[in-house]
This record gives C-alpha cells, sequence and structure tokens, in this order.
C-alpha cells in the first residue's frame, strides 16, 4: 500500500476520521521524519520567528499549547482531535481565550425554506460547514454514522428527515427520507451504503460505528443543505477543510496576523506584535473570503439575484451611506460584512445581522423605509407578514410577529426563485412578481384591511396585468404606479364632488402618498379651481 502526502489540515490537526484504519502505520512511518524535523523546531524556537499575538509567547503559549512533538493520538500533533475542538479548548469561558468565547449553541442554525416548527438560532458563522450540507443527530443517534457528499445543486433551502426503517450494519439497513422544503422529495425502502444518491447532487455515505448492527430501527438524522454554495477554488483554503467541510483553520491562520481584515477598526500590521487583525488566511478586506464560498452572492445589481456589494452607497432621495454600518477601508464600498457580523452578531437567528432585526439594517441605507411615521406596511405593531405564497411564489408564510411591517414580508435579500424558472430570482428582491405581490394580501381572504383582487376581474376595470386585453399597447401600469408601498398611510383616499384648490392633493389622500402625481392646465377649465402652487 502506497502513503500518501497529508493536507496542511491534517499536519494541524491530525489524519480525518474517513482515513481507511489500514492506512494508519504507513501514513505512521510516512510522519516520522516531518514530526522529527517539526520536533526539532518546536523545541529549538526557529518556528516562532513569525508568529503573531496572542498566539505567541508573549502570552504563556508555546508550540506545545498546542501541538504534539510526537505521533500520539490518532496520528495528529494537535493536543485535540478536529480543529475546530482544538480552536474551542482555549476559546470557551474559562479558557485561556475567554475573552473571544465559542461555543455550539453559537453556529447559525436557519430555518429550511418551508414552515418549520422550530425558530432558528444562532450568532457566528458555522464551523462544519459543506456544499453538501451538514448533518444533525435526532435523539441521541451517533453523529457520525452519517455524511454527506456532493454538492446540492437546488434552489431553496431544504431540511431532510433521515429514519433507518430496517436494522442492520451499512448495506443491510434500510431508510427513509423525506424533505422539508419548495420542491423537496422524499423515498422509502432505501438501501443504506457508501454512496447512496438522494436527490438534486446530494449523497450520502452510511458508515458502521458501534454497537453491532451499526444501524437500528428508528434511528433519526436531520440534513440541512443551502443552495448557492460552492467549494473554495483557493488551494490554500481548500487544503484546510475537513471531509469538505469548512473549519476554523479554512478562514483563520492561527500563526499570522499579516493579510488584511475587512475590519476597518483593525490595526496596521506589525510583525510577531500585531493583535486584533483576525488571523486570516487571505486578505479579506473586500470580503475575498467570503467569495471563496458565496461567488454567487458576488454581484454589483439586484437584477443579477441578490443584494449587489462591492459598491458606493449613493446619497439622495432614496439612499445615505450607513452611519452604523462599515464600509470597507479603502474603497468606502459595501460588502458582505457592512451587513454581516461573522462571529458576534447581533441578531439571534442565525442570519448574522449587525442589527437585531433585517429591518434595521436595510434602514442603514435605505432612505424609504425609515419615515417620521411609518407606513402602513412599515407598521411594527399592525403592519404585515408575508402569509404564503398564492400566485406562484413558493415563499412561505411568516409567522414570526417580531417581523411585522419588516421588509423581509416583500423582499429576499438574496433572492428568491421564480417558480417558472427556478435559475432565475424575481425582480428587485421581491417574493413573488408584479400585481401577484399585492394580491398575496390584497386578495381574496388576505390579511389586508381593503381586499382589492375581486375589482380587477369585473368585466370593466383598470387594467394592470400584463396580458389584459383591456390593456393598450405601451401602456404599463402597475399597482406601483399609483401607490408607493414605502409610504402609502391606510384609509382610503381623500375626495368630494365639491371643487376646492385641494381636492387633487396627495396629502389628503393617504393611500396615495408618495405618488408624483400630474401637473394640470386650468386655464380653460371653467368648472374646476385652480389649487394654490
Amino acid at each position: 500500500m502506497k502513503s500518501r502526502s497529508l493536507t496542511p489540515l491534517e499536519l494541524e490537526n491530525g489524519v480525518p476520521a474517513s482515513t481507511p484504519l489500514s492506512s494508519h502505520k504507513v501514513m505512521s512511518r510516512s510522519l516520522t521524519t516531518t514530526l522529527a524535523a517539526l520536533s526539532l523546531l518546536l523545541t529549538s524556537g526557529r518556528a516562532r520567528a513569525q508568529e503573531d499575538q496572542p498566539h505567541s509567547r508573549a502570552n504563556n503559549l508555546t508550540c506545545m499549547s498546542c501541538h504534539l512533538d510526537q505521533d500520539l493520538f490518532g496520528h495528529q500533533i494537535g493536543t485535540m482531535a478536529g480543529n475546530a475542538n482544538l480552536c474551542q479548548s482555549c476559546h470557551q469561558s474559562g479558557g485561556l481565550a475567554s475573552k473571544v468565547p465559542f461555543a455550539e449553541a453559537q453556529q447559525a442554525r436557519l430555518r429550511p425554506d418551508a414552515a418549520t416548527p422550530w425558530s432558528p438560532t444562532g450568532t457566528s458563522h458555522r464551523w462544519d460547514a459543506a456544499v453538501s450540507g451538514r448533518v444533525e443527530p435526532v435523539n441521541g443517534t451517533p453523529d457520525n454514522a452519517i455524511l454527506t457528499g456532493g454538492r446540492y445543486t437546488g434552489a431553496y433551502a431544504v431540511s431532510y428527515t433521515i429514519t433507518i426503517t430496517s436494522a442492520g450494519d451499512a448495506g443491510t439497513a434500510r431508510f427513509s427520507w423525506t424533505g422539508s422544503g419548495p420542491g423537496a422529495g422524499s423515498a422509502t425502502g432505501v438501501l443504506t451504503g457508501g454512496n447512496v444518491p438522494l436527490e438534486k447532487g446530494l449523497t450520502l455515505a452510511f458508515t458502521n460505528v458501534s454497537p453491532t448492527p451499526a444501524f437500528a430501527a428508528g434511528n433519526q438524522w436531520q440534513v440541512f443543505v443551502r443552495p448557492d454554495l460552492n467549494s473554495p477554488t483557493n488551494t490554500d483554503l481548500l487544503s484546510h477543510m475537513s471531509d469538505g467541510k469548512v473549519v476554523c483553520s479554512t478562514c483563520h491562520n492561527s500563526h499570522s496576523q499579516v493579510q488584511e481584515p475587512f475590519d476597518p477598526q483593525a490595526p496596521p500590521y506589525v510583525a510577531a506584535q500585531g493583535e486584533g487583525r483576525h488571523y486570516l488566511r487571505e486578505a479579506n478586506v473586500q470580503n475575498q473570503l467570503c467569495a471563496e464560498c458565496h461567488a454567487s452572492r458576488f454581484v454589483t445589481n439586484a437584477l443579477a439575484g441578490s443584494h449587489p456589494v462591492g459598491v458606493l452607497v449613493a446619497s439622495n432621495a432614496y439612499l445615505h451611506p450607513p452611519t452604523s454600518l462599515p464600509l470597507d477601508k479603502q474603497q468606502g464600498q459595501m460588502w458582505c460584512s457592512t451587513c454581516h457580523d461573522l462571529h458576534n452578531s447581533q441578531g439571534q437567528d442565525g442570519l448574522l445581522l449587525r442589527a437585531s432585526s433585517e429591518t434595521q439594517v436595510c434602514n442603514g441605507c435605505h432612505a424609504l423605509g425609515n419615515a417620521g411615521t411609518a407606513a402602513s406596511h412599515l407598521n411594527t405593531f399592525s403592519g404585515p407578514l408575508w402569509p404564503g405564497g398564492k400566485f406562484g411564489s413558493l415563499k412561505p408564510a411568516d409567522t414570526d410577529l417580531t417581523h411585522r411591517g419588516g421588509c423581509s414580508t416583500c423582499h429576499r435579500v438574496h433572492g428568491w426563485p421564480d417558480t417558472a424558472n427556478p435559475a432565475n430570482n424575481y425582480p428587485h428582491l421581491l417574493a413573488d412578481v408584479e400585481e401577484n405581490l399585492c394580491y398575496t394580501c390584497h386578495g381574496t381572504n388576505g390579511p389586508a384591511a381593503r381586499l382589492v383582487y375581486a375589482d380587477f376581474q369585473r368585466a370593466y376595470r383598470h387594467p394592470i396585468v400584463d396580458t389584459d386585453s383591456l390593456r393598450h399597447a405601451g401602456r404599463s401600469v402597475e399597482c406601483t404606479d399609483c401607490h408607493d408601498p414605502h409610504l402609502a398611510q391606510a384609509r382610503a383616499h381623500v375626495y368630494t364632488n365639491t371643487a376646492t384648490a385641494f381636492r387633487g392633493y396627495i396629502t389628503n389622500t393617504p393611500a396615495l402618498l408618495g405618488v408624483s402625481g400630474l401637473v394640470v392646465d386650468y386655464t380653460s377649465l371653467t368648472n374646476f379651481q385652480a389649487p394654490t402652487p
């Protein structure tokens, strides 16, 4: 049997769990020379020349604080197996790095794109993330018995429930699976094995663990997958992944703070003295690290299906540069980290936002959502919640009362797939398109006070549908041509049969607030009184 070269992550933290046991002795011999040389460097201090604080002797740390100098426990040279476990041994309450603690419960746990009974949680980017999703055991089931593989290619976030239906070891036991999310499928009586296709590019690998048989009837796991993820193309980052998962060392280099972070408050780099520069593996001043896995979000126009990044924030009636959200320190542009705080978000819902709600983040740049008197759609007490798509959109209902009047009622910051063509997103980051979005609430049995859908189904009506037979070619009229959803107030139009100077004022018609209106020439209209300018 030939030995293989170990990846940098394996050299730091040991051979991955998926490595065949029959290869351990061979790799043990192949590591002997490497470990001997490393031991010499560790004891002589030569390996410490370029190490930056606080991972340095200035904080009473030595190489032996994190590394072994002999081939012990499972061919690792870290004092703990598993990269995240090694980091968390100090980064925990009461640990050497207690000022920056990380607990498992902090990892983002987002709701799939379906109505679910549990609430999303988390304040930190996951350190066990993969393009093939992640596995959570249910009711004490072994968490290392299933590994996900492949790359999920679906358009929606989905949660799969995997249930063993007949006991046995891998290759004998059978299971069923069912997905929770738009377009998710299901199957029963599937044979366990090493590379079992699920759907949309996702595979499962079942591994025998003690006791025997490895799988008992009723064993259950949940598999969570999200769309639009890619493995890094940067070979340095890729080599610091474990079983295809992003771990701490994928993004962080524990020995160097040379690379420039996004953080505008980070101090300039000083060799062997730098602190507060986040130990990044690659420069991230314009979120280059984020782009490695989230490339589909790196667009400069919302019509490309996601909120734009790498853009300057204009200053006008609609937008203003943020005062409480950071921009990149080189060009003053907004990037992912303008809205997201990867390891210490204020929100507890896994979205990793720099404010306690989506709307607060949006208001940092979008002026229309921050009016002195909130519009009907933006009222946090009586404003709407998305009731679930009714005219094609598969966006599920939002039942979280804290989202009342929020931007996410109508918008999806990173796009929502058009049901007719899931490869595309609805324009302007909406949850549905054109009047169907409005009809979702203002239609039959909708949550809005004004239900107008039936009015537009009459034989004689104002045409707003693109295919309406009453619509003249070249004349485009949509709901938003007469109503501004960011400014409109409740109550019906104020209009009387008496000609006055104020009858046509927009300020007298709350439902039309924000609409520009028309300038009328009253010179020859003897039956109308010209309004005062």
